[in-house]
């Protein structure tokens, strides 16, 4: 059973042998407020200052790729927080996924 310190091994087919890195791309959400032009990234807990900011402060959110390589047959550790942002990027992509799919059209029956 998996538990939050059991590393995944990442390996590949010898067909692949060339290939030394597995890179990913991940889709996330970043929700930041800007502090003279400069994002400023929110975290967990984060309080923003109102003596420092005494104006509305406007909470933003884009959506960005973050990009992580690992070596092949490396020990790849996460944490629970980094596991849910895995979990969320692929979340959106079957979104992004099925809102591309066709839909078909059924035929009504009169009744």
């Amino acid at each position: 059973m998996l538990d939050e310190t059991s590393p995944i091994l990442i390996t590949c087919m010898p067909l692949y042998t060339a290939l030394q890195h597995l890179n990913l791309m991940l889709p996330r959400l970043k929700m930041f407020y800007l502090n003279a032009g400069n994002e400023v990234e929110l975290e967990v807990g984060a309080i923003i200052d109102r003596h420092e900011h005494p104006e509305m402060v406007e909470i933003l959110i884009k959506r960005e790729t973050r990009t992580g390589s690992y070596a092949l047959g490396e020990k790849v550790r996460f944490d629970a927080s980094e596991f849910h942002e895995i979990a969320f990027a692929c979340h959106m992509f079957a979104g992004d996924l099925a809102s591309k799919l066709p839909v078909k059209q059924t035929k009504r029956t009169a009744t």
